[in-house]
């Protein structure tokens, strides 16, 4: 299968999109005036002419993936969204 996840939705009833594996997504984008860009994964930003097409579908290849059980996902979140921890407090010495 193939998910669509909407990046920042501006309304909590838009959701991810399923679609089958064998599915082909076609994004295609024009412009008058600037160059367009494209972020990977929020890891990469890329520059295109326009017009441009940018084809997304399922690769022939697999990737294995590695899970340590060190941390839970819980952990993760805890730590990541800051959860349980009083954020007026955290800068050391400017306590209010």
């Amino acid at each position: 299968m193939i998910t669509l996840s909407p990046i920042s939705p501006h309304s909590l009833t838009i959701r991810p999109i399923v679609l089958p594996s064998r599915s082909e997504i076609v994004i295609k984008a024009d412009s008058l005036h600037k160059d367009i860009k494209v972020n990977c994964d929020g890891q990469r930003s890329y520059s295109f002419p326009p017009p441009m097409e940018i084809k997304v579908r399922k690769s022939d290849r697999s990737l294995k993936l590695i899970h340590t059980s060190i941390t839970t996902y819980f952990e993760t979140l805890r730590k990541k969204l800051l959860w349980g921890i009083d954020t007026r407090y955290s800068n050391k010495g400017n306590k209010k």
